[in-house]
Protein backbone atom coordinates (compact mmCIF):
# COMPACT_ATOMS: atom_id res chain seq x y z
CA UNK A 1 0.00 0.00 0.00
CA UNK A 2 1.20 3.37 -0.92
CA UNK A 3 1.88 5.65 2.04
CA UNK A 4 -0.35 8.71 2.62
CA UNK A 5 0.30 11.74 0.37
CA UNK A 6 3.34 9.73 -1.45
CA UNK A 7 3.24 11.13 -4.69
CA UNK A 8 2.26 8.97 -7.02
CA UNK A 9 2.62 9.07 -10.61
CA UNK A 10 2.01 6.89 -13.08
CA UNK A 11 3.09 7.12 -16.40
CA UNK A 12 2.57 4.67 -20.02
CA UNK A 13 4.91 4.44 -22.39
CA UNK A 14 3.05 2.03 -25.45
CA UNK A 15 4.89 0.78 -28.52
CA UNK A 16 3.12 -0.44 -31.41
CA UNK A 17 6.28 -3.38 -32.03
CA UNK A 18 6.45 -5.35 -28.80
CA UNK A 19 8.29 -8.29 -29.48
CA UNK A 20 5.92 -11.12 -29.20
CA UNK A 21 6.45 -12.85 -25.92
CA UNK A 22 4.55 -16.20 -25.62
CA UNK A 23 5.53 -17.19 -22.08
CA UNK A 24 6.43 -13.99 -20.84
CA UNK A 25 6.71 -14.18 -16.75
CA UNK A 26 6.42 -11.64 -14.15
CA UNK A 27 10.06 -11.11 -11.85
CA UNK A 28 9.72 -8.82 -8.76
CA UNK A 29 12.72 -7.18 -7.27
CA UNK A 30 12.71 -5.12 -3.95
CA UNK A 31 15.69 -2.85 -2.72
CA UNK A 32 15.91 -0.65 0.56
CA UNK A 33 17.85 2.29 0.84
CA UNK A 34 17.40 3.81 -2.42
CA UNK A 35 17.32 7.70 -2.69
CA UNK A 36 16.56 7.25 0.83
CA UNK A 37 13.58 5.13 0.36
CA UNK A 38 12.43 1.78 -1.08
CA UNK A 39 12.63 0.36 -4.62
CA UNK A 40 10.08 -2.08 -6.14
CA UNK A 41 10.87 -3.72 -9.73
CA UNK A 42 8.58 -5.67 -11.63
CA UNK A 43 9.66 -6.89 -14.84
CA UNK A 44 7.83 -9.23 -17.48
CA UNK A 45 9.81 -11.19 -20.04
CA UNK A 46 10.45 -14.74 -21.10
CA UNK A 47 13.40 -15.60 -18.72
CA UNK A 48 15.61 -14.76 -15.15
CA UNK A 49 18.49 -13.69 -16.60
CA UNK A 50 16.71 -11.22 -19.04
CA UNK A 51 14.70 -9.71 -15.78
CA UNK A 52 18.03 -9.63 -13.63
CA UNK A 53 19.77 -7.52 -16.65
CA UNK A 54 16.81 -5.24 -16.76
CA UNK A 55 17.04 -5.18 -12.73
CA UNK A 56 20.91 -4.08 -13.29
CA UNK A 57 20.26 -1.55 -15.72
CA UNK A 58 17.78 0.01 -13.96
CA UNK A 59 19.87 0.41 -10.88
CA UNK A 60 23.06 1.98 -12.77
CA UNK A 61 20.67 4.73 -14.18
CA UNK A 62 19.26 5.36 -10.69
CA UNK A 63 22.76 5.72 -8.95
CA UNK A 64 24.20 7.75 -12.51
CA UNK A 65 21.35 10.28 -11.87
CA UNK A 66 21.96 10.31 -8.05
CA UNK A 67 25.29 11.44 -8.58
CA UNK A 68 24.00 14.32 -10.36
CA UNK A 69 20.98 15.75 -8.50
CA UNK A 70 21.31 14.44 -4.58
CA UNK A 71 22.29 17.09 -1.84
CA UNK A 72 23.73 14.56 0.56
CA UNK A 73 26.30 14.27 -1.35
CA UNK A 74 28.95 17.23 -1.17
CA UNK A 75 30.55 15.94 -4.66
CA UNK A 76 26.93 15.71 -6.93
CA UNK A 77 26.67 17.82 -9.70
CA UNK A 78 23.89 20.00 -8.51
CA UNK A 79 25.68 20.20 -4.68
CA UNK A 80 28.72 21.72 -7.16
CA UNK A 81 26.38 23.80 -9.52
CA UNK A 82 25.41 25.27 -6.25
CA UNK A 83 28.93 26.77 -4.83
CA UNK A 84 28.94 28.44 -7.80
CA UNK A 85 27.68 32.42 -8.17
CA UNK A 86 26.48 34.67 -10.78
CA UNK A 87 28.57 32.65 -13.29
CA UNK A 88 26.87 30.99 -16.52
CA UNK A 89 28.47 27.20 -15.64
CA UNK A 90 27.98 23.99 -17.84
CA UNK A 91 25.38 21.83 -16.83
CA UNK A 92 24.39 18.29 -17.90
CA UNK A 93 21.30 17.72 -20.20
CA UNK A 94 19.26 16.11 -17.02
CA UNK A 95 20.38 19.03 -15.02
CA UNK A 96 19.13 21.40 -17.13
CA UNK A 97 15.77 19.65 -17.91
CA UNK A 98 15.35 19.86 -14.37
CA UNK A 99 15.87 23.04 -13.67
CA UNK A 100 13.79 23.91 -16.35
CA UNK A 101 10.71 21.77 -15.47
CA UNK A 102 11.14 23.24 -11.88
CA UNK A 103 10.68 26.91 -13.37
CA UNK A 104 7.93 25.64 -15.35
CA UNK A 105 5.98 23.83 -12.23
CA UNK A 106 6.79 26.84 -9.80
CA UNK A 107 5.04 29.50 -12.11
CA UNK A 108 1.61 27.12 -13.12
CA UNK A 109 2.00 26.36 -9.17
CA UNK A 110 2.01 29.91 -8.40
CA UNK A 111 4.95 29.28 -6.23
CA UNK A 112 3.56 26.14 -4.39
CA UNK A 113 6.60 24.04 -5.91
CA UNK A 114 9.72 25.48 -5.16
CA UNK A 115 12.94 24.41 -4.75
CA UNK A 116 14.46 27.27 -2.22
CA UNK A 117 11.81 25.74 0.23
CA UNK A 118 15.02 23.60 1.33
CA UNK A 119 15.75 27.40 3.32
CA UNK A 120 12.52 26.89 5.72
CA UNK A 121 13.12 22.81 5.50
CA UNK A 122 16.72 23.37 7.42
CA UNK A 123 15.20 25.83 9.85
CA UNK A 124 12.30 23.35 11.13
CA UNK A 125 15.15 20.56 11.36
CA UNK A 126 17.50 23.13 13.52
CA UNK A 127 14.35 23.66 15.90
CA UNK A 128 13.55 19.85 15.82
CA UNK A 129 17.40 19.32 17.11
CA UNK A 130 16.47 22.09 20.11
CA UNK A 131 13.31 21.06 20.55
CA UNK A 132 11.38 24.14 20.41
CA UNK A 133 9.60 25.95 17.33
CA UNK A 134 11.61 28.65 15.19
CA UNK A 135 10.50 32.34 15.70
CA UNK A 136 8.38 34.27 13.30
CA UNK A 137 11.27 36.30 12.09
CA UNK A 138 13.25 33.36 11.94
CA UNK A 139 10.58 32.16 9.58
CA UNK A 140 9.71 35.09 7.82
CA UNK A 141 13.71 35.39 6.55
CA UNK A 142 13.99 31.90 6.16
CA UNK A 143 10.73 31.98 3.36
CA UNK A 144 11.88 35.44 1.82
CA UNK A 145 15.01 33.27 0.83
CA UNK A 146 13.12 31.11 -0.18
CA UNK A 147 10.87 32.87 -2.79
CA UNK A 148 14.06 34.62 -4.39
CA UNK A 149 15.32 34.09 -8.22
CA UNK A 150 18.00 31.58 -7.92
CA UNK A 151 18.73 30.83 -11.16
CA UNK A 152 18.86 31.77 -14.79
CA UNK A 153 18.62 29.20 -17.52
CA UNK A 154 20.52 29.35 -20.81
CA UNK A 155 18.97 26.34 -22.80
CA UNK A 156 20.72 27.03 -25.92
CA UNK A 157 24.10 26.88 -24.86
CA UNK A 158 23.20 24.54 -21.64
CA UNK A 159 24.32 26.88 -18.67
CA UNK A 160 22.67 27.42 -15.76
CA UNK A 161 23.61 30.88 -13.53
CA UNK A 162 23.31 30.54 -9.65
CA UNK A 163 21.65 34.03 -8.73
CA UNK A 164 20.92 33.28 -4.74
CA UNK A 165 22.44 31.75 -2.14
CA UNK A 166 19.50 30.28 -0.79
CA UNK A 167 20.15 26.43 -0.47
CA UNK A 168 18.15 24.62 -2.84
CA UNK A 169 16.53 20.70 -3.35
CA UNK A 170 15.52 19.18 -6.23
CA UNK A 171 13.82 16.11 -4.55
CA UNK A 172 10.42 16.85 -4.92
CA UNK A 173 10.81 16.63 -8.88
CA UNK A 174 13.94 14.65 -9.47
CA UNK A 175 12.73 11.03 -8.16
CA UNK A 176 9.80 11.01 -10.48
CA UNK A 177 12.85 12.13 -13.17
CA UNK A 178 15.33 9.32 -12.37
CA UNK A 179 12.21 7.05 -11.68
CA UNK A 180 11.13 7.76 -15.45
CA UNK A 181 14.78 7.06 -16.54
CA UNK A 182 15.63 4.00 -14.94
CA UNK A 183 12.32 2.50 -16.21
CA UNK A 184 13.51 3.51 -20.10
CA UNK A 185 16.60 1.56 -18.82
CA UNK A 186 14.78 -1.39 -17.60
CA UNK A 187 12.71 -1.17 -21.00
CA UNK A 188 15.49 -0.85 -23.52
CA UNK A 189 16.13 -4.41 -24.81
CA UNK A 190 14.01 -6.26 -26.78
CA UNK A 191 13.97 -9.29 -24.32
CA UNK A 192 11.89 -6.92 -21.72
CA UNK A 193 7.61 -6.77 -22.71
CA UNK A 194 7.22 -4.64 -19.85
CA UNK A 195 7.88 -2.99 -16.56
CA UNK A 196 7.11 -1.37 -13.62
CA UNK A 197 9.13 0.90 -11.45
CA UNK A 198 8.18 2.32 -7.94
CA UNK A 199 10.41 4.15 -5.82
CA UNK A 200 8.95 5.67 -2.71
CA UNK A 201 5.79 6.02 -4.66
CA UNK A 202 7.16 7.65 -7.41
CA UNK A 203 5.92 5.41 -9.63
CA UNK A 204 5.99 4.49 -13.81
CA UNK A 205 4.44 1.56 -16.23
CA UNK A 206 5.46 1.03 -19.63
CA UNK A 207 4.76 -2.45 -21.87
CA UNK A 208 2.89 -5.42 -20.51
CA UNK A 209 2.48 -5.21 -16.64
CA UNK A 210 -0.45 -5.12 -14.50
CA UNK A 211 -0.51 -3.66 -11.22
CA UNK A 212 -3.24 -3.38 -8.44
CA UNK A 213 -2.37 0.09 -6.78
CA UNK A 214 -3.83 0.49 -3.59
CA UNK A 215 -4.49 3.98 -2.21
CA UNK A 216 -3.70 4.76 1.57
CA UNK A 217 -6.25 6.48 3.06
CA UNK A 218 -5.04 10.03 4.73
CA UNK A 219 -7.38 10.07 7.71
CA UNK A 220 -6.28 6.48 9.02
CA UNK A 221 -3.61 5.38 10.94
CA UNK A 222 -3.93 1.59 11.02
CA UNK A 223 -1.68 -0.39 8.16
CA UNK A 224 -4.30 -2.50 7.22
CA UNK A 225 -7.01 -0.20 6.55
CA UNK A 226 -8.87 -0.33 3.79
CA UNK A 227 -7.51 1.96 0.76
CA UNK A 228 -9.04 5.12 -0.33
CA UNK A 229 -8.95 3.98 -3.86
CA UNK A 230 -7.97 0.94 -5.99
CA UNK A 231 -6.53 1.67 -9.60
CA UNK A 232 -5.41 -1.93 -11.81
CA UNK A 233 -3.22 0.01 -14.30
CA UNK A 234 -2.15 -1.79 -17.42
CA UNK A 235 -0.66 -1.14 -20.98
CA UNK A 236 -4.17 -2.88 -22.43
CA UNK A 237 -6.78 -0.71 -19.60
CA UNK A 238 -6.93 1.79 -17.36
CA UNK A 239 -9.39 0.92 -14.08
CA UNK A 240 -10.40 2.66 -11.56
CA UNK A 241 -12.60 2.12 -7.92
CA UNK A 242 -12.88 5.26 -6.08
CA UNK A 243 -15.26 5.81 -3.65
CA UNK A 244 -17.85 9.20 -3.29
CA UNK A 245 -15.62 12.57 -3.05
CA UNK A 246 -15.57 13.49 0.59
Amino acid sequence: MIKPFAALTIALLSCACLHPFVHAERYEFDHEHVLGTSLGIVISCSDLAAAQAAETRALAEIDRLALIFSTYNAESELSRWQQTSGSATAVSSELLEVLAASDRWREASGGAFQPGVEALSRVWREAAKLDRAPSAATLEAAAKLANETHWNLDVAHGTATRLSATPLSLDGIAKGFITERALAAAMASPDVAGALLNIGGDMRVAGDVTETIRIADPRQHAVNAPPIAVVRQSSHRDERRLPPRF
